[in-house]
């Protein structure tokens, strides 16, 4: 589960780091690889200011996503983009001791009526020790590499 929670919560990564990639290695290479991550998609919404947003997460089951809380913190609506659908996310939690972004428990779970009916969705991580393992991560995000940072969005996974 420990794995999970930290896969998930890379999704959304800081600005700093999200979408950073090898300048020598193709994009299409990191396009590609992304579709592997059938469960990922978009999460968009519009803030109480009327802003917009947009950020990943990850479906865990038919009806919940996971997503980090500050990005549906003072969110107005949020919706769930995955396989060419965009759903409504009626219900939105925010871990209780949610402080600010990018720190502890910065994590929310939303809830959507109709059924994703997706092909898989991921495996609950039960193994204890983490220590050197590789996590990969894909998501939605800043698109740069890593030495240039982030520079724009590009609607890729």
């Amino acid at each position: 589960m420990k794995l999970l929670i930290i896969f998930l919560l890379s999704l959304v990564c800081t600005i700093g780091n999200c979408g950073t990639i090898n300048p020598n290695v193709a994009d299409e290479k990191y396009v590609e690889y992304g579709k592997k991550f059938k469960s990922v998609g978009r999460v968009t919404g519009i803030y109480k200011d009327k802003t917009n947003y947009g950020a990943s997460g990850v479906a865990i089951n038919s009806h919940y996503i996971l997503t980090a809380a500050h990005v549906v913190k003072n969110s107005e609506s949020c919706y769930f983009e995955i396989d060419d659908k965009k759903l409504c996310v009626c219900k939105v939690t925010i871990h209780n001791d949610f402080e600010k972004e990018y720190d502890k428990a910065d994590i929310a779970i939303g809830y959507i009526e109709d059924d994703l009916k997706l092909e898989s969705y991921p495996k609950l991580y039960t193994e204890k020790n983490e220590l050197a393992k590789t996590v990969s991560i894909a998501g939605y995000g800043f698109h740069g590499t890593f030495l240039t940072g982030p520079l724009y969005y590009d609607s890729n996974k």
